[in-house]
């Protein structure tokens, strides 16, 4: 066995906290759909290339909690072995079934003290009345995998599916790795490094106690813990033309998220506060300030490089609290988050992030007082999680004629633990948007909707706003 990492055991503390990577395929003719047979490949495929999909959590002799390291599974001749728990076909009934299929896998937890495994393979098939896109879905508990590990899940199934070798020799089972913890620091940290994570600790404390929101939310969603989904995609032209422009600017396109994420939310608050109550008005001065933490794919930033191939929770995040005036031109901005992006990852935020949140849990546990700003609004500690998970770094063509069309990443339990909102990012051919927050219809659907439809808009017009447009003209616009 192995002892959980924080943001495993973290992610371990609720049951509903799945992540579900959906992927729309693109069929080039019927003949070219997966059959029964194909699917039963592919999932049995990754269930025995990657150890984490048959791992359990159990506790050592200390009560720490750990993943069970699995035997090798022998591979099972039907596919009634995996009906069930861990595959199933269905049908979609109309052009968006899928989603509302995806929306109730994303809302059905595991049970995380069976021994079950925590994943399952749901493959959604059109029907003549919901269009010509089949859909996969590869659903798991966020303690054993994270929104990259989708993207290797997805095509390792769709390569041994769509391929006639079922036997995928040359790709044998991969290790269990240690915790993203370990990894990150495998010699230990040096006194600079304890250094900065006493600083950070510091800084996260006060950011706790004085936090609050700039997105409103409801603090009484409905019971049950039910999260909802949004959906929606960019175009081929407008993430060439973003990536053109980027490119010229020496800025990345998660700069560019970033950046259009402050603008919504700057104008969000400035247009439904009430008068005398806003960050500024428009001929005041002062700044707005948004806090917000960003996802990072650690696989090959740590120590030795992980690639393209390993299942886990191999997550780390950065903070983000950057101002903003009504003068602030958009591109400038983009340019201040760039900057602070590379700042952050020289300094090893990514790596420190975890512990530092970890040892910010111990001091909550020991002082009941201090546990107060996790009371005072409704267990909410920041407004939104950002993940740019970044583009499908494996061919999305495949045997037969099967590709993958666009992927999102969506699922629930989520919030409040990881924020209010949580706003994501793959990308295939074009930009696949997301966001994820508890479902209710009063407060959370309305500045959902607004915050998503805004910061896509503003997104895809990037590439033609000029270097003199400021937030007070998107304010007035």
């Amino acid at each position: 066995m192995r002892k959980l990492g924080y943001f495993e055991a973290y992610c371990a503390s609720v049951d509903t906290c799945i992540v579900s990577m959906v992927a729309v395929l693109s069929n080039g003719q019927a003949s070219s759909r997966l059959t029964d047979a194909a699917i039963h490949r592919g999932v049995n495929y990754i269930e025995n290339r990657h150890p984490h999909l048959r791992s359990t959590l159990c506790r050592d002799e200390d009560g720490d909690l750990c993943l069970q390291l699995p035997q090798q599974k022998k591979e099972s001749t039907s596919s009634s072995d995996l009906i069930g728990s861990h595959f199933e076909i269905v049908m979609a009934t109309s052009a968006n079934g899928w989603q509302d299929i995806v929306h109730q896998e994303s809302n059905i937890g595991f049970d995380l003290n069976g021994s079950n495994p925590y994943w399952k393979v749901v493959f959604i098939r059109a029907s003549s009345t919901s269009g010509d896109n089949d859909v996969l879905l590869i659903k798991y508990h966020h303690a054993i995998a994270d929104g990259t590990s989708g993207y290797i899940l997805i095509n390792d199934f769709l390569t041994a599916a769509s391929s006639m070798n079922s036997d995928q020799k040359g790709d044998a089972t991969l290790p269990m790795l240690p915790s993203i913890d370990d990894m990150c620091f495998p010699a230990g940290r040096t006194p600079q490094d304890e250094k900065f994570v006493e600083s950070s600790l510091s800084t996260l404390r006060k950011k706790r106690t004085d936090w609050f929101p700039r997105l409103k939310y409801s603090p009484t969603p409905p019971a049950g813990n039910a999260h909802s989904m949004l959906y929606r995609d960019g175009t081929e032209d407008g993430l060439n033309k973003l990536l053109e422009t980027c490119r010229s600017r020496g800025v990345t396109i998660g700069a560019v998220l970033g950046a259009a994420t402050y603008f919504v939310v700057a104008k969000m608050n400035n247009c439904q506060d009430p008068p005398g109550s806003r960050e500024f008005e428009e001929e005041d001065n002062s700044s707005f300030h948004f806090d917000f933490d960003m996802d990072v794919n650690l696989r090959k930033r740590l120590p030795k490089s992980l690639g393209s191939d390993h299942v886990g929770a191999f997550i780390g995040m950065m903070s983000f609290n950057l101002s903003l005036e009504p003068s602030t031109a958009f591109w400038n901005f983009v340019h201040s988050m760039h900057r602070a992006i590379q700042d952050a990852l020289n300094e090893r935020q990514h790596f420190h992030y975890l512990e530092v949140n970890k040892r910010l849990d111990k001091m909550l546990e020991k002082d009941p007082l201090e546990n107060r700003c996790w009371k005072v609004n409704d267990g909410h500690v920041q407004d939104m999680n950002f993940s740019n998970i970044g583009r499908y770094p494996f061919s999305p063509d495949y045997d037969g004629g099967i590709s993958v069309e666009k992927i999102y990443c969506v699922g629930g339990g989520w919030c409040p633990t990881f924020g209010a909102y949580v706003f994501l990012i793959p990308s295939v051919r074009y930009l696949n948007f997301s966001l994820v927050y508890e479902s209710d219809a009063e407060t959370n659907d309305a500045v959902a909707n607004e915050f998503f439809n805004s910061v896509c808009d503003l997104v895809e017009r990037a590439p033609s706003v000029d270097d003199s447009f400021t937030l007070e003209q998107y304010l007035k616009g």
